[in-house]
């Protein structure tokens, strides 16, 4: 990492070598006890090592520091900016500038001899006063196409205007003739000029629906036709009679159809008495008594996890048309009921645009509903805790139940929570008749 000897004009002491590179030093730093060395070989070298590389002894980056003394003697040694140049004539080598070490690198930056890297990226490295020659023939540099305008490098010109460029004139493939010239077109219009314009290229009979197979140059169509009328004539008559007897299949086909709607008809109109009556019988089932069971698992670990007004809601469901839902509060919604459960029923608000014809709604319906909430028993010698009310079910008061229902650590006994299953039931019962 130092400097090269025979980059200096006179032999340079050995005392101001790197013992690490053998070179001369560049950016020099001592240790404790005294050994100089180039400040990039020492930090390569402890990075591995960490022992002084002349005495074994510990060292670290820590205990180097700066030979200012040292430095300022090898900056005063001249030094050529191209050793080679002296042996040669400059202009056919390189720069033949001699001067201090400490002024190299300010006379480098001008230097015309300076090697840099070609800008346009071809990998070679080109001195300053020979880029402007290298620039305009860099297979590398950017340029235009003269035919079609886009930009691409100068390697790759050739091949573009050869195979890609759409503005490039080409021969027609087929080799048609305008006045015993072979045709040319431009690559991007080649397609059209094939399909619709050449005469040599190939294309169908007209009769080719018909059945006539031959491939034909366009120039020669009408000679074809003219010389096959004959036939021509005759596929065109096996064609209208394949027509007829589809047209007789066709009509056949159609009668049948209509036969068959008229029967889908009568079916839908009797699939429709269905639907109306099984609609009527399910109303009459959705507003009659029934009733939805609600089971926790795991309850202990629920209880333990809901504090005081924390509750659980259970998923909503549909009784008397009502959508619903059931809150318990393992350990009472408020305060003062901090040792009981507390158990609600709630009328869950829809979207009108939800509800459906066969689902329906009672809410206006300003008659007082009996319900009954109860935590079931599961143990025979136990009875249920149950109560039971009666409410309007309005928007305007949607929350029904108890706020101390029954003791909060009754119900995590196995009576009423065996296999740590609570099970809750909610049953709303049918109008009194009139």
């Amino acid at each position: 990492m130092g400097f090269k000897a025979e980059q200096f004009v006179k032999s340079v002491d050995e005392n101001l070598f790197c013992a690490i590179c053998t070179e001369v030093f560049e950016d020099p730093v001592s240790c404790k006890d005294g050994h100089t060395f180039c400040k990039g070989c020492i930090h390569k070298w402890l990075e591995i090592n960490r022992k002084c590389p002349m005495d074994n002894n510990y060292l670290t980056k820590i205990y180097l520091f700066p030979q200012f003394t040292v430095k300022g003697i090898v900056d005063n040694l001249e030094v050529y900016c191209h050793p080679c140049a002296q042996a040669k004539a400059p202009s056919e080598v390189g720069c033949g500038w001699v001067g201090k070490l400490q002024h190299l690198a300010h006379h480098r930056k001008n230097c015309q001899f300076q090697e840099m890297q070609c800008p346009h990226g071809c990998f070679e490295k080109i001195q300053k006063r020979k880029m402007k020659d290298h620039e305009k023939i860099c297979d590398f540099r950017k340029v235009e196409c003269e035919k079609c305008g886009i930009i691409l490098l100068q390697l790759e010109k050739e091949t573009h205007l050869r195979d890609d460029c759409l503005q490039a004139l080409i021969f027609c493939p087929n080799r048609c003739q305008d006045e015993q010239i072979i045709v040319q077109i431009k690559r991007i219009d080649l397609s059209d000029h094939l399909s619709k314009v050449c005469p040599k290229a190939l294309i169908d009979c007209p009769y080719k629906e018909q059945g006539c197979v031959v491939k034909i140059e366009r120039q020669d169509v009408e000679k074809h036709v003219q010389e096959n009328m004959a036939g021509h004539m005759m596929l065109l008559a096996k064609e209208c009679s394949s027509l007829k007897k589809q047209n007789e299949s066709l009509t056949d086909q159609y009668s049948s159809l209509s036969l068959r709607c008229s029967t889908l008809d009568q079916t839908n109109l009797e699939l429709k008495k269905e639907l109306k009556q099984f609609k009527e019988e399910f109303h009459v089932q959705l507003l009659s008594s029934s009733s939805y069971t609600w089971v926790l698992s795991d309850y202990p670990n629920l209880a333990k996890n809901h504090p005081n007004g924390s509750g659980i809601q259970s998923p909503p469901f549909r009784l008397r048309g009502e959508r619903l839902r059931l809150s318990l509060y393992p350990n009472g919604k408020s305060a003062g009921a901090k040792e009981f459960v507390s158990l609600y029923l709630k009328k869950v608000e829809e979207d009108s645009q939800l509800l459906s014809d066969t689902s329906p709604n009672t809410s206006s319906n300003k008659s007082a509903i009996p319900f009954r909430l109860t935590v079931m028993s599961q143990k025979p010698d136990t009875d249920h805790i149950s109560y039971q009310d009666k409410h309007v079910f309005t928007k305007k008061s949607n929350n029904w139940g108890w706020l101390k229902f029954m003791k909060s650590s009754d119900t995590i006994l196995s009576s009423y929570c065996d296999n740590d299953r609570l099970i809750i039931q909610c049953t709303i019962q049918p109008d009194k008749p009139q």
